[in-house]
């Protein structure tokens, strides 16, 4: 049920094109899956669309912005699911406020899980799959 909240987000607003002027993320160590994960949240926070977009694999290019008037990641958990080598599975609690009532998302809690795929030929973690 990863995809789930796929298609809501295809169909959002895109109030928010990712050329903020707000700074940029700290430097991420893209061998560090939580560490991508944390830098995807960091700028899906800042409306950079392009950045939030170069921690997920090909199937999300086409990502539409979401726009937030505030997101707080409060807790990322590793399950102790045996995984593959290559996956990492996380779940991640966080808080969003979104501008206005046409969002895809309502502001709240949510605890959505989070695919990372090992892509040797970026040497970088990328999201393959996410959801609730």
């Amino acid at each position: 049920m990863l995809l789930a909240i796929v298609p809501l987000m295809a169909v959002a607003g895109c109030a928010n094109t990712g050329t903020s002027d707000a700074p940029a993320s700290p430097t991420v160590d893209r061998r560090d899956a939580e560490s991508v994960l944390r830098a995807y949240f960091d700028a899906w926070a800042r409306g950079d669309l392009s950045e939030q977009v170069s921690f997920m694999g090909p199937t999300y290019a086409g990502l539409v912005a979401e726009p937030v008037n505030s997101l707080e990641v409060v807790k990322i958990t590793l399950p102790t699911v045996k995984e593959p080598e290559n996956v990492r599975r996380y779940y991640v609690t966080f808080d969003i406020e979104v501008p206005g009532q046409h969002q895809s998302m309502s502001s709240g809690r949510y605890m959505w899980e989070y695919e990372l795929t090992w892509n040797g030929e970026l040497n970088s973690w990328l999201i393959t799959n996410y959801g609730y």
